[in-house]
């Protein structure tokens, strides 16, 4: 049995085996945030932005590089290799392409293929998006 999802960064549609919140566009390989009640109410900035996750409560872990897979000015979603973070750790994440650095705190995290995780960030202030972003 397959059931079809649309895809909301490509718009295209794909078919699944197996229905998951997290099934990966056959098309364009992005995957969807989980929602559910921890779910950004706010538009999202559909993007690949490079950034490094440091751990607030771990001063000998290596930051862990990751990208952004979308973005609102409250919270963003990355997908990195390693163990998925606790939910409820702080955070600090720093945005490379954008040069800012903010602390955040884990609101989800989950391994979706063998070693690579999808986590969701709330970031403790607003980040300073273009207004054409955004809205």
């Amino acid at each position: 049995m397959t059931e079809t999802s649309v895809c909301p960064n490509c718009k295209k549609p794909f078919d699944t085996a197996i229905k998951t919140i997290n099934s990966p566009c056959m098309h364009c390989g992005f995957i969807p945030s989980k929602g559910g009640m921890n779910a950004r109410a706010e538009d999202r900035f559909y993007c690949l932005v490079y950034c490094q996750v440091s751990e607030k409560e771990s001063n000998k872990a290596a930051p862990i590089a990751a990208t952004i897979q979308d973005m609102s000015k409250n919270g963003a979603q990355i997908r990195y290799i390693g163990r998925p973070l606790p939910a409820g750790s702080l955070v600090n994440i720093h945005i490379i392409n954008l040069n800012i650095i903010r602390s955040a705190k884990v609101v989800w995290s989950d391994r979706i293929k063998e070693a690579n995780v999808l986590t969701g960030l709330q970031f403790d202030a607003p980040l300073p998006l273009p207004a054409d972003i955004s809205k």
